[in-house]
């Protein structure tokens, strides 16, 4: 491997920063086909990020990690429908994707961590290609004009190839830089299994679905379905390597059930949805802390639990009471829970002389009990040629946990959030000028967060942020 923009981090602490590329496009084609429809769709992406971190938060050189991933995906789909109104309406169609994964981890331990007059630098490539490909069918059978009959099949099959390696340096003050001695900070470099590691994995998984829909009004609809998904495994990108956990993870399985009820009317729509999901092998990222030796490691674990059910119910409306406002709201109730999780991570106030916590009956992370989101949007035309675009999204949940190991201490507080949006547009959307604030409360909210030896650490959702944004359409 070659050692890249590691030599020049060795004495550089930059702080934080983050610098996001992103580049896609995509081509649909529809033909009509006798009865039906003949859709092909094509899609390129590519994304990357280079992202620096001052992990100890602190002005001393002691611990800063840069993060350099690119990501790219190729995916094509083909698609045939028949004419909706048919007794017996008919859905098939090939899907396949490519995608390139890899990431460069860099670290630097400076004098602070690493010993007085030294710092340690390392670079860890984590490489991982997947090619799927999946077929689908469904076929739709009306019963009476009132009545249908939904059922399906999806299968897929996909194969995940990885590589993983890594190099390590000892850097003496102020700027030489060597191969880490054996007898030096060896603790601090990635964890020497994973070198020159390399696997791959084959997952085929066969997913049906069956449904029933009943107009039991002309705008009311009752449904219930029951459907079947899968999600393939994979290999965590973790550098150091927990011995009680493997690198690869199994494939995550679920069946869902769902009654709903959708009912529309002059100016505005009504649904309310009751469902339950029980996931078995459900993937779970965590991260662990070892401080059982001389310096505390962290190791990313992605691992399958034994299984869990996810239940709730959910509420939506949208009004329309004048043609120039629109307003909304959703509500959702929530329980979410492990059924089974013998070998769950520990976190600060678990342990188990095993390594590993039962955490079965506990909550998920990341599932709030309620959640709750209002809308209101309007758009005024000034004249014969504007239109004055104006709007307020009100976004408000319960607590819940953000860390795979369900540490207390980071339990994200419930919140609200408010965002508004004015502009001005051609009254034909030409053009338009918007003014954008998001979370203008600036309610501080973790979208993640670990254990970092003595330490933990929250990564926090954006701040207030105001954007201007212009579009214009041509013709």
């Amino acid at each position: 491997m070659i050692p890249r923009t590691v030599t020049d981090k060795v004495l550089e602490f930059v702080g934080h920063r983050l610098l996001i590329t992103g580049t896609s496009a995509a081509v649909e084609v529809d033909l009509a086909v006798g009865s039906g429809s003949l859709v092909f769709l094509g899609s390129w992406t590519d994304f990357g990020h280079d992202r620096t971190s001052d992990i100890d938060t602190t002005p001393a050189p002691i611990y800063d990690w840069e993060v350099i991933e690119q990501f790219e995906k190729v995916a094509l789909e083909a698609r045939w429908a028949s004419t909706a109104d048919l007794p017996l309406a008919a859905m098939a169609g090939v899907y396949a994707h490519t995608t390139s994964l890899v990431n460069d981890s860099n670290a630097v331990w400076g004098p602070a961590a690493a010993g007085p007059g030294q710092s340690v630098a390392s670079l860890s490539l984590y490489d991982l290609d997947s090619d799927l490909v999946s077929a689908f069918a469904q076929l739709t059978w009306r019963v009476d004009p009132a009545v249908r009959l939904v059922g399906g099949v999806r299968y897929s099959r996909e194969r995940k190839e990885v590589f993983r390696d890594s190099v390590c340096w000892l850097g003496i003050l102020p700027d030489e830089l060597v191969p880490m001695p054996p007898d030096g900070p060896v603790e601090r470099c990635p964890d020497p299994l994973l070198n020159d590691y390399s696997d791959d994995r084959t997952s085929s998984n066969l997913m049906p679905e069956v449904g029933i829909e009943w107009d039991i009004q002309i705008n009311t609809l009752l449904y219930a379905k029951v459907t079947t998904s899968a999600k393939a495994g994979g290999y965590a990108s973790a550098i150091s390597f927990n011995p009680d956990y493997s690198i690869e993870y199994d494939d995550e399985k679920a069946i869902g059930y769902e009654l709903g009820l959708r009912s529309s009317f002059s100016s505005g729509i009504l649904s309310a949805t009751a469902f339950l999901t029980d996931f078995d092998d459900l993937q779970v990222n965590s991260f662990v802390v070892d401080d059982s030796g001389s310096v505390a490691t962290i190791t990313q674990i992605v691992n399958n639990a034994g299984g869990a059910r996810s239940k709730g119910i959910e509420l939506q409306g949208r009004w329309l009471p004048t043609p120039w406002l629109s307003t909304g709201a959703s509500l959702a109730w929530l329980d979410a829970r492990y059924t089974s999780y013998p070998d769950g991570p520990c976190n600060s106030v678990t342990d188990d002389p095993r390594g590993a916590c039962d955490q079965s009956g506990e909550k998920l992370p990341f599932a709030p009990d309620w959640s709750l989101s209002l809308f209101a949007d309007v758009r005024q035309k000034i004249g014969t040629r504007l239109a004055l675009l104006a709007g307020l999204d009100i976004a408000a949940s319960d607590s819940y946990l953000t860390d795979g190991t369900l540490d207390p201490v980071g339990m994200q507080g419930s919140w609200v959030r408010v965002s508004a949006r004015l502009g001005l547009a051609a009254a034909d959307d030409r053009w338009s000028v918007s003014l954008i604030g998001r979370n203008l409360t600036k309610d501080p909210v973790l979208a993640s967060s670990q254990s970092f030896g003595r330490y933990f650490l929250g990564y926090l959702e954006p701040p207030r942020t105001v954007t201007l944004m212009g579009s214009y359409r041509f013709r």
